[in-house]
């Protein structure tokens, strides 16, 4: 394993996904998937999961997804290498890439409803235990693209829809990670700016969204 998330705050001990965890395929080594940086690079979007390219590959947004990313980079003028990319979570989802993040969360839900039953603790969902780790990896850009819901959510807390988010700036408390306002006002005054738009797998299921997320970028 040539990327550690544990080394940059991970809960890997306790987490479903982890080294130990029960969720994780017997059949599959824990292999977690680091994020890629580009020298230069000022700004960081955050995707949802790896599926397996990003495993094979060790970075996130691989195959057609990043397929769709670069596109839609190519539509801003941008290339790759001007964005850094991380996941929520470091490792990937059991099953299918399609639908994966929502089968692992309605998989814990009902393993938590049986075991409140039996008054025993619930079990951690990965972005719980992978959050410290991925706040670790972005705290240092003032600039950040949440690609999804879930990104969206995980990084701020803000809960809508990304179709209720998306083409808003968000001010972003520098510590505490909670939205404090939208605009352009500078980080200087203790904000962060975070963009939400569509994660390019959705595209990939709604291609009359791409050039949304064209327009966005």
């Amino acid at each position: 394993m040539s990327y550690d998330p544990a080394a940059c705050g991970a809960k890997c001990d306790i987490c479903p996904l982890g080294p130990k965890g029960f969720l994780r395929p017997k059949d599959e080594s824990f292999s977690p998937v680091g994020p890629e940086l580009h020298e230069g690079a000022e700004v960081v979007a955050i995707a949802e999961s790896p599926g397996p390219r990003e495993v094979i590959e060790g970075r996130p947004l691989i195959g057609p997804s990043g397929s769709e990313w670069n596109r839609a980079l190519a539509a801003a003028g941008r290339t790759r290498a001007d964005i850094d990319l991380t996941n929520v979570i470091a490792c990937k989802p059991p099953g299918q890439a399609s639908g994966a993040w929502s089968r692992l969360t309605s998989t814990l839900q009902r393993l938590n409803k049986a075991r409140a039953a039996k008054e025993e603790s619930a079990i951690p969902h990965p972005a719980e235990c992978c959050r410290p780790r991925l706040l670790s990896e972005i705290q240092h850009y003032d600039r950040l693209i949440t690609l999804g819901k879930t990104a969206l959510q995980s990084v701020t807390g803000d809960t809508r829809s990304v179709h209720g988010a998306r083409g808003d700036l968000l001010l972003v408390d520098r510590h505490e990670w909670l939205v404090v306002g939208t605009g352009r006002r500078a980080s200087s005054c203790g904000h962060r700016q975070v963009f939400p738009t569509l994660h390019p797998a959705f595209i990939m299921r709604s291609p009359a969204y791409r050039d949304v997320l064209h327009r966005d970028l």
